[in-house]
C-alpha cells in the first residue's frame, strides 16, 4: 500500500508536529525543516532522495520551457529580418521606394524609351545621379531628352527624399518627397511645377508593395492634378525580380500599367526592363530599358 503524501511529510517534520498539505505539496523543495538528531536514518534518506528527483524534474521542466520558448523566439527573429528587407531602388516608372541612399553613396542612372503617342513615334533619353546626404536624406537630378521631329528637352527634375526610422520600424514604412520640375506640354512649352509626394511602403519578406501619392502644382499654365502611383517588386532570387506598377493621373486622365523585370549583377550594377501601356487618355505606350550603377 503506497503511503499518502501527508504521511511522507509526517516523517520528516519534528516530532508532536502536524503536517501542512500546502506546506507539502507546494514546499517540498524546503523540506529540510527537520531534525536530523530526531529522525532516523532512513527518512534522512527518504528525504535525499526526494530532493534529488525534484530537482531533476525541475533541470527537466527548466529545459523543457527554455527549448520551446527558445524556438519560437527564433522563428520570430527570422520571420521579422526577413520582412525587413530593403527594396532599395525605385521602380522603373518613377515610383519611389522607401529606402535612401547611404551617406556618401552615388548612383547613375540612364533609361531610354522606344514607343508611341496616338500614331507618333518617339524615343526618350533619361540621364540621373543620386546622392545620399545622410542615411535618411538624399537628393537626386534627372534631365530627359525627346526625340520626336527634332531633339527637345522633355523634362527635368530636382528631387529630394526624407525616410522616417528605418525599415520595419512602423507597420508601414513612410518617406516623404518634394520635387521642382519641368515638363514639356503638347504645344512644346516648358511647365515648372512642384510635386510634395508622400511614399507608403511595405515589405512581406520578398515582397514589396509601395503606394505614391503626389499633388502635382504647376506655377504657369493648367491646373494643378493629383497623381496615384502603385507597385509590387517580388525578388525571385538574388538575381531577378519582377513586378508591375500602376499610375493614375486625374489631370491627364490617363491610366497605365507597367510590368516589368529586373536584372541585378554584382558591384551595385542593375539592368531593368518594362513595357508601359496607358488605357487613358495619353494613349502613350513604350518599352523602357535602364541601366543602373552604384558607387
Amino acid at each position: 500500500m503506497t503511503a499518502s503524501p501527508n504521511r511522507e511529510c509526517s516523517q520528516l517534520l519534528p516530532e508532536n508536529s502536524t503536517p501542512n498539505p500546502r506546506f507539502c505539496f507546494a514546499k517540498k523543495r524546503t523540506l529540510t525543516r527537520f531534525d536530523p538528531v530526531k529522525t532516523n536514518a532512513a527518512s534522512i534518506w527518504f528525504a535525499l532522495s526526494k530532493c534529488r528527483m525534484i530537482r531533476h524534474n525541475s533541470r527537466w521542466v527548466v529545459s523543457f520551457v527554455t527549448r520551446s520558448l527558445v524556438f519560437p523566439a527564433f522563428l520570430f527573429l527570422l520571420l521579422r529580418s526577413s520582412t525587413t528587407f530593403a527594396h532599395r531602388e525605385d521602380y522603373i516608372d518613377e515610383t519611389l521606394v522607401f529606402a535612401t541612399l547611404d551617406r556618401g553613396e552615388v548612383e547613375s542612372q540612364y533609361w531610354f524609351d522606344a514607343g508611341s503617342e496616338d500614331s507618333d513615334r518617339f524615343t526618350r533619353h533619361h540621364l540621373a545621379l543620386e546622392y545620399g546626404i545622410t542615411d535618411h536624406w538624399m537628393i537626386d537630378g534627372r534631365v530627359s531628352g525627346l526625340d520626336e521631329d527634332g531633339f527637345h528637352l522633355d523634362s527635368s527634375r530636382l528631387e529630394t527624399r526624407y525616410r522616417f526610422f528605418n525599415e520595419g520600424t512602423l507597420p508601414i514604412d513612410i518617406a516623404v518627397s518634394g520635387e521642382v520640375n519641368t515638363n514639356r506640354d503638347a504645344q512644346g512649352h516648358q511647365i515648372v511645377g512642384i510635386e510634395p509626394r508622400l511614399i507608403l511602403s511595405k515589405d512581406f519578406g520578398k515582397l514589396n508593395l509601395t503606394t505614391n501619392l503626389a499633388q502635382e502644382i504647376p506655377f504657369t499654365r493648367h491646373g494643378p492634378s493629383f497623381e496615384v502611383r502603385g507597385g509590387c517588386q517580388f525578388d525571385a532570387t538574388k538575381f531577378f525580380r519582377f513586378g508591375s506598377e500602376l499610375r493614375y493621373d486625374t489631370e491627364e486622365r490617363s491610366v497605365a500599367v507597367i510590368p516589368q523585370i529586373w536584372l541585378v549583377f554584382p558591384h551595385e550594377a542593375t539592368f531593368k526592363v518594362g513595357y508601359s501601356y496607358d488605357f487613358g487618355g495619353a494613349r502613350e505606350r513604350f518599352v523602357r530599358v535602364a541601366l543602373v550603377k552604384g558607387f
